[in-house]
Protein backbone atom coordinates (compact mmCIF):
# COMPACT_ATOMS: atom_id res chain seq x y z
CA UNK A 1 0.00 0.00 0.00
CA UNK A 2 1.59 3.26 -1.07
CA UNK A 3 1.00 6.77 0.18
CA UNK A 4 0.81 9.84 -2.01
CA UNK A 5 4.05 11.77 -1.83
CA UNK A 6 4.80 15.43 -2.45
CA UNK A 7 6.99 16.18 -5.43
CA UNK A 8 9.64 17.64 -3.15
CA UNK A 9 10.45 17.61 0.54
CA UNK A 10 13.22 19.09 2.66
CA UNK A 11 16.47 17.12 2.60
CA UNK A 12 17.07 15.44 5.95
CA UNK A 13 19.72 13.25 7.50
CA UNK A 14 23.06 12.82 5.83
CA UNK A 15 26.03 10.55 6.26
CA UNK A 16 28.21 9.36 8.07
CA UNK A 17 26.24 7.48 10.65
CA UNK A 18 28.00 8.28 13.93
CA UNK A 19 29.30 11.47 15.62
CA UNK A 20 32.94 12.39 15.11
CA UNK A 21 35.57 13.05 17.74
CA UNK A 22 35.81 16.85 17.96
CA UNK A 23 39.00 18.81 17.39
CA UNK A 24 38.37 20.78 20.59
CA UNK A 25 35.92 20.87 23.48
CA UNK A 26 34.16 23.84 21.91
CA UNK A 27 33.24 21.63 18.94
CA UNK A 28 31.07 19.40 21.11
CA UNK A 29 27.38 20.04 20.46
CA UNK A 30 24.17 18.58 21.92
CA UNK A 31 23.16 15.27 20.34
CA UNK A 32 21.48 14.06 18.21
CA UNK A 33 21.89 17.02 15.85
CA UNK A 34 20.14 16.11 12.61
CA UNK A 35 16.54 15.63 13.71
CA UNK A 36 13.94 17.69 15.53
CA UNK A 37 13.44 17.21 19.23
CA UNK A 38 15.29 17.14 22.54
CA UNK A 39 19.06 16.79 22.77
CA UNK A 40 21.60 15.90 25.43
CA UNK A 41 24.57 18.16 26.12
CA UNK A 42 28.12 16.85 26.48
CA UNK A 43 29.45 16.08 29.94
CA UNK A 44 31.39 19.00 31.38
CA UNK A 45 34.81 17.74 32.49
CA UNK A 46 35.70 21.28 33.55
CA UNK A 47 38.96 20.76 31.69
CA UNK A 48 40.54 17.93 29.65
CA UNK A 49 38.78 14.57 29.48
CA UNK A 50 39.86 12.59 32.55
CA UNK A 51 38.19 9.26 33.39
CA UNK A 52 39.41 6.46 35.65
CA UNK A 53 37.82 3.11 34.78
CA UNK A 54 37.20 1.12 37.95
CA UNK A 55 34.85 -1.82 37.53
CA UNK A 56 32.68 -3.54 34.93
CA UNK A 57 29.15 -3.48 36.36
CA UNK A 58 27.22 -5.34 33.69
CA UNK A 59 26.04 -5.43 30.11
CA UNK A 60 22.87 -5.64 28.09
CA UNK A 61 21.62 -5.81 24.56
CA UNK A 62 22.94 -2.38 23.60
CA UNK A 63 25.63 -1.44 26.10
CA UNK A 64 28.09 -2.09 28.91
CA UNK A 65 28.11 -0.16 32.20
CA UNK A 66 31.39 0.77 33.89
CA UNK A 67 31.95 2.23 37.34
CA UNK A 68 34.22 5.25 36.84
CA UNK A 69 35.81 8.10 38.77
CA UNK A 70 35.81 11.63 37.40
CA UNK A 71 37.19 14.50 39.49
CA UNK A 72 37.02 12.34 42.64
CA UNK A 73 33.33 11.57 42.07
CA UNK A 74 31.91 8.12 41.28
CA UNK A 75 29.61 7.69 38.29
CA UNK A 76 28.11 4.97 36.13
CA UNK A 77 29.38 5.27 32.55
CA UNK A 78 27.16 3.57 29.98
CA UNK A 79 29.16 2.57 26.88
CA UNK A 80 27.05 2.01 23.76
CA UNK A 81 27.72 -0.66 21.18
CA UNK A 82 27.65 0.01 17.47
CA UNK A 83 24.58 -2.16 17.37
CA UNK A 84 24.39 -4.88 14.73
CA UNK A 85 20.91 -6.06 15.63
CA UNK A 86 18.09 -5.48 13.18
CA UNK A 87 15.35 -4.19 15.45
CA UNK A 88 14.61 -1.11 13.40
CA UNK A 89 11.28 -0.35 11.76
CA UNK A 90 13.10 0.17 8.48
CA UNK A 91 15.74 -1.53 6.33
CA UNK A 92 18.80 -3.14 7.97
CA UNK A 93 22.02 -1.15 7.98
CA UNK A 94 24.63 -2.13 5.42
CA UNK A 95 27.87 -0.57 4.20
CA UNK A 96 26.96 -1.83 0.70
CA UNK A 97 24.19 0.73 0.27
CA UNK A 98 24.57 3.36 -2.40
CA UNK A 99 24.33 7.05 -1.52
CA UNK A 100 20.53 7.20 -1.83
CA UNK A 101 19.96 4.13 0.35
CA UNK A 102 22.50 5.29 2.92
CA UNK A 103 20.56 8.51 3.33
CA UNK A 104 17.41 6.49 3.94
CA UNK A 105 19.05 4.22 6.49
CA UNK A 106 20.66 7.16 8.26
CA UNK A 107 17.22 8.69 8.72
CA UNK A 108 16.05 5.65 10.67
CA UNK A 109 19.28 5.52 12.65
CA UNK A 110 18.81 9.06 13.93
CA UNK A 111 15.56 8.08 15.65
CA UNK A 112 16.22 4.47 16.61
CA UNK A 113 19.88 4.06 17.54
CA UNK A 114 20.00 3.21 21.28
CA UNK A 115 22.45 6.03 22.07
CA UNK A 116 20.23 8.56 20.32
CA UNK A 117 17.13 7.17 22.02
CA UNK A 118 18.70 7.72 25.42
CA UNK A 119 20.01 11.19 24.56
CA UNK A 120 16.55 12.27 23.41
CA UNK A 121 14.74 10.85 26.46
CA UNK A 122 17.08 12.42 29.01
CA UNK A 123 17.08 15.63 26.99
CA UNK A 124 13.29 15.72 27.26
CA UNK A 125 13.41 15.23 31.02
CA UNK A 126 15.83 18.13 31.37
CA UNK A 127 14.15 20.59 29.02
CA UNK A 128 10.75 19.92 30.61
CA UNK A 129 12.13 20.39 34.11
CA UNK A 130 11.49 16.82 35.28
CA UNK A 131 14.88 15.09 35.67
CA UNK A 132 13.60 13.51 38.89
CA UNK A 133 11.64 10.93 36.87
CA UNK A 134 14.85 8.95 36.20
CA UNK A 135 18.37 8.58 37.54
CA UNK A 136 20.42 11.72 37.15
CA UNK A 137 22.09 12.07 33.77
CA UNK A 138 25.14 14.31 33.47
CA UNK A 139 25.62 14.34 29.71
CA UNK A 140 27.25 12.31 26.96
CA UNK A 141 30.92 11.52 26.32
CA UNK A 142 32.83 10.63 23.15
CA UNK A 143 35.89 8.72 24.36
CA UNK A 144 39.12 10.13 22.98
CA UNK A 145 41.87 7.80 21.75
CA UNK A 146 43.81 7.92 25.02
CA UNK A 147 40.77 6.86 27.02
CA UNK A 148 39.88 4.10 24.57
CA UNK A 149 43.39 2.71 25.06
CA UNK A 150 42.98 3.00 28.84
CA UNK A 151 39.66 1.15 28.60
CA UNK A 152 41.29 -1.64 26.58
CA UNK A 153 44.11 -1.92 29.11
CA UNK A 154 41.73 -2.00 32.07
CA UNK A 155 39.46 -4.66 30.54
CA UNK A 156 41.61 -6.87 28.28
CA UNK A 157 40.33 -9.92 26.48
CA UNK A 158 36.85 -10.38 25.13
CA UNK A 159 34.75 -8.62 27.78
CA UNK A 160 34.24 -5.45 25.72
CA UNK A 161 34.78 -6.82 22.23
CA UNK A 162 31.28 -5.77 21.16
CA UNK A 163 32.18 -2.20 22.15
CA UNK A 164 35.55 -2.03 20.34
CA UNK A 165 34.44 -4.04 17.26
CA UNK A 166 37.95 -4.73 15.94
CA UNK A 167 36.94 -7.48 13.53
CA UNK A 168 36.73 -6.77 9.77
CA UNK A 169 33.24 -6.05 8.54
CA UNK A 170 31.99 -4.74 11.87
CA UNK A 171 29.61 -1.80 12.02
CA UNK A 172 32.25 0.46 13.53
CA UNK A 173 34.84 -0.34 10.85
CA UNK A 174 32.37 -0.03 7.99
CA UNK A 175 30.80 3.30 8.91
CA UNK A 176 33.81 5.60 9.22
CA UNK A 177 33.74 9.30 10.02
CA UNK A 178 34.47 12.00 7.45
CA UNK A 179 38.19 11.90 8.18
CA UNK A 180 38.29 8.16 7.51
CA UNK A 181 38.69 7.11 11.15
CA UNK A 182 36.57 4.76 13.20
CA UNK A 183 33.90 6.64 15.13
CA UNK A 184 34.60 7.22 18.84
CA UNK A 185 32.94 5.10 21.50
CA UNK A 186 29.82 6.88 22.70
CA UNK A 187 28.85 6.95 26.35
CA UNK A 188 26.46 8.61 28.81
CA UNK A 189 27.40 9.59 32.36
CA UNK A 190 24.81 8.78 35.04
CA UNK A 191 24.59 8.70 38.80
CA UNK A 192 26.05 5.60 40.40
CA UNK A 193 23.66 3.59 42.51
CA UNK A 194 22.25 0.24 43.56
CA UNK A 195 19.39 -1.87 42.34
CA UNK A 196 16.27 -3.09 44.11
CA UNK A 197 16.57 -6.47 45.81
CA UNK A 198 13.08 -6.59 47.28
CA UNK A 199 9.98 -5.11 45.69
CA UNK A 200 7.59 -3.16 47.88
CA UNK A 201 4.21 -1.62 47.10
CA UNK A 202 5.49 1.86 47.91
CA UNK A 203 8.39 1.59 45.45
CA UNK A 204 6.19 0.08 42.76
CA UNK A 205 3.57 2.81 43.16
CA UNK A 206 6.26 5.41 42.59
CA UNK A 207 7.67 3.57 39.58
CA UNK A 208 4.21 3.29 38.03
CA UNK A 209 3.61 7.00 38.55
CA UNK A 210 6.98 7.72 36.92
CA UNK A 211 5.97 5.66 33.87
CA UNK A 212 2.71 7.59 33.58
CA UNK A 213 4.53 10.91 33.81
CA UNK A 214 7.17 9.83 31.31
CA UNK A 215 4.40 9.12 28.83
CA UNK A 216 2.89 12.52 29.60
CA UNK A 217 6.21 13.97 28.48
CA UNK A 218 6.03 12.05 25.21
CA UNK A 219 8.41 9.22 26.21
CA UNK A 220 7.29 5.61 25.73
CA UNK A 221 8.88 2.14 25.45
CA UNK A 222 10.89 2.69 28.62
CA UNK A 223 11.74 -1.00 29.16
CA UNK A 224 10.11 -1.42 32.56
CA UNK A 225 11.94 -4.15 34.51
CA UNK A 226 13.25 -4.71 38.02
CA UNK A 227 16.85 -4.57 36.75
CA UNK A 228 16.19 -1.07 35.41
CA UNK A 229 15.39 0.43 38.82
CA UNK A 230 18.50 2.09 40.27
CA UNK A 231 18.30 4.23 43.41
CA UNK A 232 14.54 3.84 43.16
CA UNK A 233 14.34 5.32 39.65
CA UNK A 234 14.27 4.07 36.07
CA UNK A 235 17.70 4.23 34.45
CA UNK A 236 17.58 2.88 30.89
CA UNK A 237 16.05 4.60 27.86
CA UNK A 238 17.97 2.87 25.06
CA UNK A 239 14.73 1.61 23.47
CA UNK A 240 12.63 4.69 24.27
CA UNK A 241 10.74 6.69 21.68
CA UNK A 242 10.42 10.42 22.37
CA UNK A 243 8.24 12.91 20.53
CA UNK A 244 8.67 14.24 17.93
CA UNK A 245 9.16 10.81 16.39
CA UNK A 246 8.13 9.48 13.01
CA UNK A 247 6.24 6.60 14.65
CA UNK A 248 4.45 8.86 17.16
CA UNK A 249 3.99 12.28 15.57
CA UNK A 250 1.81 12.36 12.44
CA UNK A 251 2.30 16.14 12.30
CA UNK A 252 5.79 15.46 10.93
CA UNK A 253 4.20 14.29 7.67
CA UNK A 254 1.08 16.15 6.60
CA UNK A 255 0.81 13.95 3.51
CA UNK A 256 -0.19 10.78 5.37
CA UNK A 257 -3.42 9.21 4.16
CA UNK A 258 -6.23 8.24 6.57
CA UNK A 259 -5.27 4.56 6.44
CA UNK A 260 -1.69 5.43 7.41
CA UNK A 261 -2.82 7.65 10.28
CA UNK A 262 -5.06 4.88 11.60
CA UNK A 263 -2.20 2.39 11.39
CA UNK A 264 0.12 4.74 13.27
CA UNK A 265 -2.45 5.30 16.01
CA UNK A 266 -3.03 1.57 16.45
CA UNK A 267 0.67 0.80 16.76
CA UNK A 268 1.27 3.73 19.11
CA UNK A 269 -1.57 2.54 21.33
CA UNK A 270 0.05 -0.90 21.47
CA UNK A 271 3.45 0.57 22.30
CA UNK A 272 1.97 2.73 25.06
CA UNK A 273 0.16 -0.27 26.55
CA UNK A 274 3.37 -2.27 26.52
CA UNK A 275 4.93 -0.12 29.26
CA UNK A 276 2.05 -0.93 31.61
CA UNK A 277 1.91 -4.57 30.62
CA UNK A 278 5.65 -4.84 31.29
CA UNK A 279 5.08 -3.30 34.73
CA UNK A 280 2.39 -5.86 35.53
CA UNK A 281 4.69 -8.65 34.33
CA UNK A 282 7.31 -7.48 36.85
CA UNK A 283 4.70 -7.80 39.62
CA UNK A 284 3.45 -11.15 38.35
CA UNK A 285 6.96 -12.61 38.11
CA UNK A 286 7.87 -11.37 41.59
CA UNK A 287 4.75 -12.84 43.19
CA UNK A 288 5.17 -16.13 41.35
CA UNK A 289 8.49 -16.80 43.09
CA UNK A 290 7.73 -15.39 46.55
CA UNK A 291 5.82 -16.41 49.65
CA UNK A 292 2.37 -14.90 50.08
CA UNK A 293 3.61 -12.51 52.79
CA UNK A 294 6.08 -10.96 50.32
CA UNK A 295 3.56 -10.47 47.50
CA UNK A 296 2.95 -7.00 46.08
CA UNK A 297 -0.40 -5.77 44.83
CA UNK A 298 0.27 -2.68 42.69
CA UNK A 299 -1.07 -3.12 39.16
CA UNK A 300 -0.84 -0.80 36.19
CA UNK A 301 -4.03 -2.13 34.64
CA UNK A 302 -6.10 -3.56 37.52
CA UNK A 303 -9.14 -4.01 35.27
CA UNK A 304 -7.41 -6.71 33.24
CA UNK A 305 -9.31 -9.80 32.30
CA UNK A 306 -9.15 -12.47 29.65
CA UNK A 307 -6.59 -15.09 28.60
CA UNK A 308 -3.55 -12.84 28.96
CA UNK A 309 -2.40 -9.64 30.67
CA UNK A 310 -2.55 -7.82 27.33
CA UNK A 311 -6.35 -7.89 27.16
CA UNK A 312 -8.57 -5.64 29.17
CA UNK A 313 -11.89 -3.82 29.15
CA UNK A 314 -13.26 -0.79 30.95
CA UNK A 315 -16.99 -1.13 30.51
CA UNK A 316 -19.58 -2.07 27.97
CA UNK A 317 -21.53 0.62 26.17
CA UNK A 318 -24.45 0.14 23.79
CA UNK A 319 -22.13 0.65 20.81
CA UNK A 320 -18.86 -0.98 21.75
CA UNK A 321 -16.56 -2.22 24.46
CA UNK A 322 -14.13 0.59 25.18
CA UNK A 323 -10.41 -0.03 25.45
CA UNK A 324 -8.06 2.42 27.13
CA UNK A 325 -4.58 3.09 28.36
CA UNK A 326 -3.46 5.73 30.87
CA UNK A 327 -1.86 8.38 28.64
CA UNK A 328 -1.91 9.59 25.06
CA UNK A 329 1.75 10.66 24.54
CA UNK A 330 0.77 12.68 21.48
CA UNK A 331 -0.74 15.32 23.78
CA UNK A 332 2.68 16.55 24.86
CA UNK A 333 3.44 19.91 23.23
CA UNK A 334 6.99 19.34 22.03
CA UNK A 335 6.85 22.44 19.85
CA UNK A 336 6.64 24.68 22.93
CA UNK A 337 10.04 23.48 24.11
CA UNK A 338 11.43 23.51 20.58
CA UNK A 339 10.68 27.24 20.38
CA UNK A 340 12.64 27.90 23.55
CA UNK A 341 15.42 25.37 23.09
CA UNK A 342 17.96 27.96 22.02
CA UNK A 343 17.42 29.82 25.29
CA UNK A 344 17.12 26.85 27.63
CA UNK A 345 19.45 23.93 28.24
CA UNK A 346 18.86 20.87 26.10
CA UNK A 347 20.02 18.58 28.90
CA UNK A 348 23.41 17.58 30.23
CA UNK A 349 26.01 19.63 32.08
CA UNK A 350 25.51 23.32 32.68
CA UNK A 351 27.70 25.46 34.87
CA UNK A 352 26.07 26.98 37.92
CA UNK A 353 22.92 24.84 37.90
CA UNK A 354 22.37 21.91 40.20
CA UNK A 355 19.66 19.31 40.16
CA UNK A 356 17.91 18.95 43.47
CA UNK A 357 18.99 15.81 45.24
CA UNK A 358 22.35 15.40 43.54
CA UNK A 359 24.89 13.88 45.84
CA UNK A 360 27.84 14.13 43.50
CA UNK A 361 28.74 17.73 44.12
CA UNK A 362 29.03 18.29 40.35
CA UNK A 363 26.61 20.53 38.54
CA UNK A 364 24.05 18.60 36.55
CA UNK A 365 21.37 19.28 34.02
CA UNK A 366 20.05 22.79 33.85
CA UNK A 367 16.36 22.56 34.62
CA UNK A 368 14.09 24.41 32.26
CA UNK A 369 12.31 27.44 33.67
CA UNK A 370 9.19 26.28 31.82
CA UNK A 371 8.65 23.36 34.19
CA UNK A 372 5.02 22.67 34.89
CA UNK A 373 3.48 20.35 37.40
CA UNK A 374 2.22 17.22 35.67
CA UNK A 375 -1.47 16.85 36.40
CA UNK A 376 -3.29 13.54 36.25
CA UNK A 377 -3.71 12.86 32.53
CA UNK A 378 -6.95 11.87 30.81
CA UNK A 379 -7.20 8.26 29.75
CA UNK A 380 -6.63 7.44 26.12
CA UNK A 381 -9.62 5.54 24.76
CA UNK A 382 -8.88 3.74 21.54
CA UNK A 383 -11.54 4.64 18.99
CA UNK A 384 -10.34 2.61 16.04
CA UNK A 385 -12.09 -0.07 14.06
CA UNK A 386 -14.06 -2.85 15.72
CA UNK A 387 -11.60 -5.32 14.23
CA UNK A 388 -8.65 -3.60 15.90
CA UNK A 389 -10.45 -3.37 19.24
CA UNK A 390 -11.28 -7.06 19.07
CA UNK A 391 -7.65 -7.74 18.27
CA UNK A 392 -6.53 -5.74 21.31
CA UNK A 393 -8.79 -7.73 23.62
CA UNK A 394 -7.19 -10.98 22.52
CA UNK A 395 -3.62 -9.74 22.30
CA UNK A 396 -0.97 -12.04 23.77
CA UNK A 397 2.12 -9.98 22.91
CA UNK A 398 3.14 -6.58 21.64
CA UNK A 399 5.17 -5.96 18.51
CA UNK A 400 5.45 -3.62 15.59
CA UNK A 401 2.63 -4.29 13.17
CA UNK A 402 3.96 -2.41 10.18
CA UNK A 403 7.24 -1.35 8.65
CA UNK A 404 8.39 2.01 7.36
CA UNK A 405 9.95 3.53 4.28
CA UNK A 406 11.77 6.85 3.96
CA UNK A 407 10.98 8.56 0.66
CA UNK A 408 11.55 12.13 -0.48
CA UNK A 409 12.28 13.23 3.06
CA UNK A 410 9.26 11.61 4.76
CA UNK A 411 8.65 8.47 6.81
CA UNK A 412 5.73 6.40 5.55
CA UNK A 413 4.15 3.22 6.96
CA UNK A 414 4.22 0.75 4.09
CA UNK A 415 2.59 -2.54 5.01
CA UNK A 416 0.81 -4.41 7.75
CA UNK A 417 2.69 -7.29 9.36
CA UNK A 418 0.30 -10.09 10.41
Amino acid sequence: MAAELPSQAPQTCGFPLYPELPQSESDLKPLPRRIKGPQLKPFDFQGPQQIEFLEHLGDGLHSHVIKVKISEQIYALKLFMFSEEVDYFGPPLSCDYDEKDRKEVTAFYEFLDPFNCECRAFGRLHESGHPELAVECYGYVLLDEDHERALRDRFPGRKLEDIFQDEPGSRRRNFLTRDGRQPPIRAIVKEFGTGVDKLRNRQLSKTLQDVVQLQQLGIIQVDVAQRQIINGKLCDFSTAMTTPHFAMSPELNRHLKPWALALMEFNLFLSSCKDYSAFDEVVEEWNEHRLQKDHVSVKALPQLYGPSPWTYNLRRTPSRERVFTHVDPRLYDWRAHARGRDENSAGGQANGQSSKGSGSGRSVAKVSKTRRRLKKPPRWYYEGSKENMAYLRNLTNCRCYFSWAFKRGFFIPTRCVP
